[in-house]
């Protein structure tokens, strides 16, 4: 998502750098570029309008050339206004009573159901809740049968409707239940429509009534454009939403409305899908997201991710090997499990911004390819060869290529990679190692 408006961002920015003079006319020709990029993405006309305003108020020809690097500070500007307006005060969930009940609302087709199973797994482990997720679409075909499919790899217990028609009495029998079970968080999957229709709005407005505390969770595929502004509308007269959820926002949507939409409702974007994985959901970041818009990649969300598969003592263990260079093939390989537990390579891929946000698919497949041949010549390594007890001569050597399914060169270029990192961490204090890691994580402490 946001892959082009990064492009152009980015190439913008890209534009002041090294500049000895920045005229009233450049700064214009650039904010009348970011506008255009705005605009091409999906973000709606009055959001993009009071934006540039905002950016042209801030920003002056002479603060630039004073600056030293006016496009780093022109980038800067942009992203503190881009942070400020997906803000939200209220992104926490409030949820009162026991159970606490989420109602997911939104149209056919933008991943509501797969949203509520990654939802639950998310408050059950990140939150430790015991949470039960209730099918109330009981019209389309399957769709119980799918929650009860995703509530199993969830790992969370889906309310069996046993061939109820009535979304009503679901929602009744199932409150019982989770009252009487002790559930903490109760997850209402209602049902989606292709479109709006008054037999939708009255539906869910019963099941509003029915439940009228709790959150009101509009779920938003960034690919429905400005359209997604005036469904989540409809929703928000009839039953009063009081969030939203990004869904599908690893795909390669323009990703406009996202802007739009926090503007035009007021609403808090509380959630955020990122991957098809069931675990691919995390709590909003707006200056993540901020970062993705300008171009310069996720380190944030990347960082996140990190801390979360990797230990205090495992993260400190590696890096007393940095200082001293005596991680190994073993080490490696073990980073290599990290990155692989944080799903598909493009998708980390696409954090850096190296590749401003959008890598081309060819680029995508080489640099898999390559992770894939790493992969292969370390479990090709004896475990003596792993942890470097034996040095890798050309006997070696070629049994790994020949294991791996690559040539003797791949390997003995592996090897010379591994002797160049090291030269490179040779020497570098711990202190250095810190400054990379605050540096990668935008200035946020590692752990």
């Amino acid at each position: 998502m946001f892959g082009d408006l990064s492009q152009k961002l980015s190439k913008v920015f890209s534009s002041f750098a090294g500049a000895k003079r920045v005229t009233d006319e450049s700064l214009s020709e650039a904010v009348r570029e970011i506008r255009l990029a705005l605009l091409e993405a999906d973000v709606g006309y009055s959001s993009v309008k009071n934006l540039i305003a905002t950016i042209r108020a801030r920003v002056s020809g002479g603060e630039l050339v004073k600056s030293g690097d006016p496009g780093a500070v022109f980038l800067s500007h942009v992203r503190e206004e881009v942070v400020s307006l997906l803000s939200s005060s209220d992104q926490e969930l409030f949820l009162t009573g026991k159970p606490g009940v989420i109602l997911l609302c939104g149209l056919q087709g933008v991943g509501k159901t797969t949203t509520a199973a990654k939802l639950a797994l998310f408050l059950s482990k990140k939150k430790l809740k015991k949470v039960f997720l209730v099918p109330c679409d009981l019209k389309r075909p399957a769709a119980v049968e799918q929650l009860k499919i995703l509530g199993s790899q969830a790992g969370v217990n889906v309310f069996d409707p046993e061939g109820d028609s009535s979304p009503l009495s679901v929602v009744e029998k199932s409150m019982e239940e989770a009252k009487r079970e002790g559930y903490d968080i109760v997850i209402l999957d209602a049902a989606g429509r292709q479109s709006i229709d008054d037999e939708l709005m009255g539906e869910l407005e019963l099941l509003h009534k029915k439940v009228p505390q709790g959150e009101r969770l509009f779920v938003m595929n960034p690919a429905m454009g400005q359209d997604a502004v005036k469904v989540a509308k409809a929703f928000d007269d009839k039953i009063g939403i009081t969030g939203i959820i990004l869904s599908m926002t690893d795909g390669n949507a323009k990703g406009g409305s996202v802007l739009s939409i926090k503007e035009f409702l007021g609403k808090a974007i509380k959630f955020e899908g990122c991957g098809e994985r069931i675990q691919d959901l995390r709590e909003f970041d707006a200056e993540s997201m901020a970062d993705r818009i300008v171009g310069i990649g996720d380190m944030r969300g990347f960082m996140k991710e990190m801390r979360e598969l990797v230990s205090e003592e495992e993260d400190q263990e590696f890096e007393k090997k940095l200082v001293k260079a005596t991680f190994t093939y073993e080490d490696y390989y073990k980073q290599m499990k990290v990155f692989r537990r944080m799903g598909p390579l493009r998708k980390i891929v696409k954090m850096f911004s190296g590749f401003g946000g959008n890598p081309k698919e060819k680029e995508l497949e080489a640099s898999e390819k390559e992770f894939t041949k790493t992969e292969a010549m370390i479990l090709s390594m004896t475990p003596e060869e792993r942890k470097e007890l034996v040095a890798l001569d050309m006997r070696r050597m070629k049994r790994i290529a020949l294991g791996a399914g690559v040539t003797l060169g791949d390997v003995n270029q592996f090897r010379k990679k591994m002797a160049q990192s090291k030269k490179f961490f040779k020497g570098m204090t711990k202190e250095k190692i810190e400054q990379m890691k605050k540096k990668m994580s935008g200035g946020n402490k590692w752990r």
